[in-house]
């Protein structure tokens, strides 16, 4: 389970760019380590993150714990896992 909270309640704290460019990598490495060890790999991170949430489905990110009402439901349902 990893923690950080990247949104304010209508945006991202920094811009999604900048958070693809100097963070995505580092959570690439993270879900790739809990993977490797049989591991799932859960993020909660407080408000508006719709931005990166295919980034995170992108790495293989396993379950998300979100604010939902910021985001709301109909955006997030394109995201609902099996």
């Amino acid at each position: 389970m990893m923690m950080d909270d990247w949104g304010g309640q209508r945006a991202m704290l920094i811009a999604p760019a900048v958070w693809r460019a100097l963070l995505k990598p580092l959570y690439a490495d993270y879900i790739d380590i809990a993977h490797r060890h049989g591991k799932s790999i859960w993020l909660h991170s407080d408000g508006y993150i719709l931005d990166v949430l295919p980034d995170l489905v992108e790495l293989g990110l396993d379950a998300i714990n979100c604010q939902v009402a910021c985001m709301g439901a109909a955006a997030l349902g394109a995201f609902r896992g099996g």
